[in-house]
């Protein structure tokens, strides 16, 4: 994808960046990697409250980033988009990329 990139298309980009840019809403994302969970679940996997997380899942829900359905009083979430994975995983080895390199250029100036 050359070339300049439609404004609108740069606006809804950045919404989503924001969206995902607190550390509860990476962490719920990458607990539901594998599929589906319920919030309980969730929020027990990522170490937070039932209501902090599901703050969370709704702001990502509200977003079109996640899907959810309910049983009973439980409701269940999945990623709408399996491809968010990818882009946080490959987000995530530009860091660490970025670290080194910064490791690096700290040993050399000692």
């Amino acid at each position: 994808m050359a070339g300049r990139i439609d404004s609108t298309i740069l606006e809804l980009h950045a919404r989503v960046c924001k969206t995902m840019a607190h550390p509860v809403r990476l962490a719920l994302l990458n607990a539901l990697r594998d599929g589906e969970r319920g919030v309980n679940d969730l929020a027990e996997a990522i170490g937070a409250t039932q209501p902090l997380a599901s703050q969370h899942l709704a702001v990502l829900r509200n977003q079109g980033l996640l899907c959810h359905r309910r049983n009973g009083n439980e409701v269940y979430y999945s990623i709408a988009y399996p491809k968010m994975i990818q882009a946080c995983d490959l987000l995530r080895e530009v860091l660490f990329e970025h670290l080194r390199a910064q490791e690096d250029l700290s040993r050399r100036a000692e």
